[in-house]
């Protein structure tokens, strides 16, 4: 089963967003910039994410008129 999902939450609380989505199974999760608080966790989930066949991508929320 494929699932997405995308993370826009404080920067602090996205690293245990991401990693509990992909315990659950998703397998495609978008997060809002920055990301993670340091370069160091958004490493970690990539490597995370890749370990559980998950992809990670980072967007740029985008306000619609």
């Amino acid at each position: 089963m494929e699932a997405a999902a995308q993370v826009c939450t404080r920067t602090a609380d996205m690293p245990g967003y991401v990693d509990e989505l992909v315990d659950h199974g998703v397998s495609h999760v978008f997060l809002e910039k920055p990301g993670a608080p340091t370069v160091e966790e958004l490493g970690r989930m990539k490597d995370d994410c890749a370990k559980k066949g998950a992809t990670i991508w980072m967007v740029r929320a985008a306000a619609w008129q």
